[in-house]
This record gives structure tokens, sequence and C-alpha cells, in this order.
């Protein structure tokens, strides 16, 4: 996909995500607009030109985000099961990190 298409969808499903909420558009919409910036970025990431264990491990974060994100827009609020999922995506973002670098900031 190009660049400016994907920057363009993301945009957009933020904007619609925000007339969402403001207008009290249902759960379900709002979950597949709250989920597209993910899978866009998930998208970019494999067309990325990185080492394959870094894409790896951020694509893993990635998925485990998306997951959360959905277990918690969900209406009997699975709350500890998306508090988990973004743990584990976190843990997989820092290994993703150790692998292109190990000297600190």
């Amino acid at each position: 996909m190009h660049p400016n298409l994907r920057l363009l969808l993301a945009a957009l499903a933020a904007a619609a995500f925000c007339i969402g909420f403001a207008t009290g558009l249902g759960w379900r919409p709002m979950l597949a607009l709250k989920l597209v910036p993910v899978l866009l970025a998930l998208d970019w990431l494999r067309a990325e030109a990185e080492p394959a264990r870094y894409r790896n491990w951020i694509g893993v974060g990635l998925v485990l985000s998306l997951l959360g994100d959905a277990l918690l827009a969900l209406p009997n609020d699975p709350f500890v099961a998306g508090l988990v999922a973004f743990l584990l995506a976190h843990l997989a973002y820092v290994v993703g990190y150790l692998t292109r670098t190990r000297v600190p900031a």
C-alpha cells in the first residue's frame, strides 16, 4: 500500500472515531474504527526493510495491542484480559527494540 494512502486512511479512521465517539456510535463500528490504525501499522511494518527479527517482535506487539484494544472495547469489558494483552505487547516491543540496540539512549 502506498504510504500516503496508509496515512490518509489512518487520519480518516481517527476522524471517524472521534465523530463516532461524539455522536454515540455503536460499539461494533467504534471497535472497527479503533482497530484500523493498528492494522495499517502492521501493513507499514510488513513493507519496511527492517531486520526480520525486529519486525517480527514489533508485529507481535502490534497484534497483542490490537487484541488489547478489542478486549477493552467489548461491552462486557474484560478489563484484566485487555490489560494482560497490553502488558505482553509492551514486553514484545522491548524485546524487539533490544534486537536493534542494547545501548541506552
